[in-house]
C-alpha cells in the first residue's frame, strides 16, 4: 500500500513539473517585449559607446599634456633663474618679455584652474542617468564632458606654448 501511494505522489509531482516546464517555454507577447526593449537598449547603448572611447582618448590625451607642461615648467623656471643671475645684462626689451610671458603663464593657469571642477559637477547626474537607464541624458553627461575635456585640451596647450616662449627669451 505504501508504495502504490507513493508512485502516485511522485507521478504527481512529475507530471505537474512537466506542465509547468512546458508553460514556461512557450513564450509570451510579454516575453517578446522584454526582448525587443532590451534589443533596443542595447542598440541605443552602443551609441554610447565611442563617446566613451572619446572620453578616454582625450583622457589620456590630457595627462600627456600635464606631463608635457611640467616639462615646459622647469625649463622655463630654469632659463628664469639663469637670466635672474646675469639681470645686468638684460635688456629693457628682455625684462619686458619675460613679464608679459609670466603674466600669460599666470592667466593660462588661473584659466585651467576655473575649468577644474566642470567634470565633476557633471558626473552625479551621469550616475543618475545610468541608474534610470536614461541613455538621452547620459549622452548629453557624456557630450559635456567631451566639452569640458576640449577645453582643457586647448588651454594646456596655450599654457605648454607660453611656456616654452619664456623658456626662449
Amino acid at each position: 500500500m505504501k508504495k502504490i501511494v507513493s508512485i502516485i505522489l511522485v507521478s504527481a509531482v512529475l507530471l505537474t513539473g512537466n506542465v509547468a516546464f512546458a508553460q514556461a517555454a512557450t513564450s509570451s507577447p510579454a516575453n517578446t517585449n522584454i526582448t525587443q526593449r532590451a534589443s533596443d537598449y542595447k542598440a541605443r547603448l552602443a551609441e554610447v559607446t565611442p563617446m566613451l572611447q572619446t572620453i578616454r582618448n582625450k583622457r589620456t590625451e590630457i595627462l600627456r599634456l600635464r606631463a608635457e607642461a611640467r616639462v615646459a615648467y622647469d625649463q622655463a623656471k630654469r632659463h628664469i633663474k639663469e637670466l635672474l643671475k646675469n639681470k645686468d645684462s638684460l635688456t629693457p626689451d628682455q625684462i619686458q618679455a619675460i613679464k608679459d610671458a609670466i603674466k600669460d603663464v599666470r592667466q593660462d593657469k588661473q584659466a585651467l584652474g576655473g575649468i577644474r571642477g566642470d567634470i565633476a559637477q557633471v558626473l552625479p547626474d551621469l550616475r543618475a542617468a545610468r541608474r534610470d537607464r536614461n541613455l538621452d541624458q547620459a549622452k548629453q553627461d557624456l557630450q559635456s564632458i567631451i566639452d569640458v575635456q576640449n577645453v582643457r585640451i586647448t588651454e594646456l596647450k596655450k599654457a605648454i606654448d607660453d611656456l616654452n616662449r619664456v623658456g626662449s627669451v
